[in-house]
């Protein structure tokens, strides 16, 4: 059986490590066999064991000094060096034949994205998983109706540019989040609505121009509301990655 592989996405300090880390230890206390692939050669430290970690090929701090670059430049580098070793990763998962893979991605979403090697490895990973993106935003990302527009603006990027199912999360809801944001992700006409009272002049125009194209293309889609403070729809995400494999299940 080919092991699902979930790839935890989005921008930097949105939560991504914490949340790979509940839907760890939630795997393995339903007592499916899992294993954790670190990506980002930039991250100090990690909340779980992996079987392969970015930072055993390459790490940013060490590539800014060996080759005098600033972090930007090492951070691209850095991740294309890792990608390029693929092949390792591949024969890993193919050796201890895991039920699920977890993928942490670069804080800077930016590198995962349109790295030149992201296209090549997500199509060979998929003769030995089959993948799923998680893409997190947090509740920062969704206090107000334009900039939840914005960050499904995003999501849909990574979903066009990646060509694999992706699943919505807004995570850190204990911080708060607007008490209509399931309408406003659920419901076009009211979200259009709240941006008209909320903006004016250009950004408004462009925001509203926005909307129904944005909407059409992402068509009907889930949302998972997340917190790895208090636990809370762990679970759900959990069952939607699962849903989003069997013969009836979808992201809808």
């Amino acid at each position: 059986m080919i092991p699902l592989g979930v790839f935890l996405l989005g921008p930097g300090g949105v939560g991504k490590t914490s949340l790979m880390k509940s839907l760890i230890d939630l795997t393995v206390e339903n007592s499916i066999s899992c294993a954790a692939v670190n990506l980002d050669p930039g991250c100090s430290s990690l909340p779980f064991q992996t079987i392969f970690d970015a930072r055993d090929i390459v790490t940013v701090d060490a590539l800014m000094a060996e080759e005098k670059v600033g972090p930007n430049y090492a951070m691209i580098e850095a991740f294309t060096r890792v990608i390029e070793e693929r092949v390792k990763i591949f024969n890993i998962i193919a050796e201890l034949k895991p039920e699920i893979v977890y993928f942490d991605t670069p804080g800077q979403m930016e590198v995962f994205l349109f790295n030149r090697e992201t296209p090549v490895f997500l199509s060979e990973v998929s003769s030995c998983v089959k993948p799923i993106g998680v893409f997190i935003m947090d509740n920062m990302m969704v206090k107000d109706a334009c900039k939840l527009v914005v960050t499904e603006l995003l999501s849909l990027s990574f979903q066009l540019h990646l060509e694999i199912p992706m699943v919505t999360v807004i995570n850190k809801v204990d911080l708060g989040v607007p008490e209509d944001i399931d309408k406003l992700v659920k419901d076009t006409g009211y979200l259009i609505s709240k941006v008209e009272a909320e903006k004016t002049g250009l950004e408004k125009d462009l925001i509203l121009g926005l909307i129904p194209s944005l909407r059409d293309v992402r068509g009907s889609t889930r949302v998972v509301y997340t917190s790895t403070r208090t636990g809370s729809g762990i679970r759900d995400l959990f069952n939607i990655i699962h849903e989003a494999f069997c013969a009836c299940g979808d992201l809808t």
